[in-house]
This record gives structure tokens, sequence and C-alpha cells, in this order.
């Protein structure tokens, strides 16, 4: 009498294992698919959310009884600025968009403006949060813009070439090719 053997064979264990394989791939993609759509998707958000926040600080700069003054910090001192919330924040001649100092807290500012859940970078200049906030230094703080991004592996000097971004540039702005202020999205790193 023959005894039937208990087990796989090597075959059926390939077999196995190629089809954890693909499976494992194909959720893998879905993964980084999904997670790029989420950062695209909500830098939008984040878009849109400042283009209203944007016009509705515009429209504040023509009100009777906004205190708005000559700035009081020393490279800005040409442009007039607005107190928001004892926060001083100047703006565009134009198109009364914000134009933020780099050499004060730019968190601060903006958050001034907008209520958004962005961070700073630490001490080392590393930008830990799931979205990140820093100055875009331009031209001795009269025409400095600020950029949006999510946590990426890099320093400041990364920040420019990292194609996973809002980039707010005020008309002023030496990049900005447009007669007005604008935030332009950026998301092929995304």
């Amino acid at each position: 009498m023959l005894k039937s053997k208990k087990g796989f064979t090597l075959i059926e264990c390939v077999i196995v294992i190629v089809i954890v394989s693909v499976l494992s791939t194909l959720v893998i993609q879905k993964y980084f698919s999904l997670r790029t759509e989420a950062r695209i998707s909500s830098l939008e958000s984040i878009k849109r959310n400042l283009e209203s926040s944007f016009t509705i600080f515009s429209s504040k700069t023509f009100l009777p009884n906004s205190d708005i003054n000559q700035c009081g910090y020393s490279l800005q001192k040409r442009l007039r600025c607005i107190t928001i919330n004892n926060i001083q924040i100047a703006f565009t001649q134009n198109d009364r968009r914000p134009i933020f100092n780099p050499f004060l807290n730019s968190l601060e500012q903006i958050k001034a403006i907008i209520n958004i859940d962005v961070g700073y970078r630490d001490d080392d200049f590393i930008y830990k949060d799931d979205l990140n906030l820093e100055h875009d230094y331009d031209r001795a703080a009269i025409s400095n813009g600020i950029w949006i991004f999510p946590k990426i592996d890099g320093g400041y000097n990364d920040i420019e070439e990292f194609k996973c971004k809002l980039h707010y540039m005020p008309e002023s702005h030496t990049m900005n090719k447009f007669a007005r202020s604008v935030i332009v999205l950026e998301t092929s790193d995304c």
C-alpha cells in the first residue's frame, strides 16, 4: 500500500510565491498612487483657501477702520502694512496681497491671515511636519513670498528644486511673470 505524501511540491510553492509577489506589487503601486493623489489634493485645497484668504486680506486693506501705516520693519519701510492680531503684514501696491517678511516669523504672519495647519523648520533646517511653510526670500524683504510643501528629505536649498509645493509670489517677486500676485502649484514630485 502506497503512503500518501503530505506537503506542497516545489512548483506549487513557486506559483504561490509568484502570486503573492504580483499582488504585493499591485498593492504597493496603489499605495504610492493614493499618497500622490492625497498630496496633490491637499495642496489644491490649500491653494483655494489661500486665494480666498488673500482676497479677504486685500479687501481689509480698503476698509476705513483698518490699522494701516508705513511698515515698521527697517527693510520694509517703503511699504505699507496692515496690522492684524498685532502682527504687521506688508502688502503689494496694486493687488494689495501680502508680502511676508523673512526676518520675522512668516508662520505668524500667514496664521494672522488664514487658519492653516503648517509647521516651520527646526533649528537644523529640517522640515518634519506633514505640511511645512518656508519664506521665499526675494530682494531685501520687499517682494517675499512663501512655499508650502509636504515633508521633504533635505533643507532650505532643496525647496526650490522640489516640485511638490505651493509657491506664493507677490506681484513684484523676481520670478513672477504675471502682473499680479500668484500662487503656483507644482506637482511633478508628489
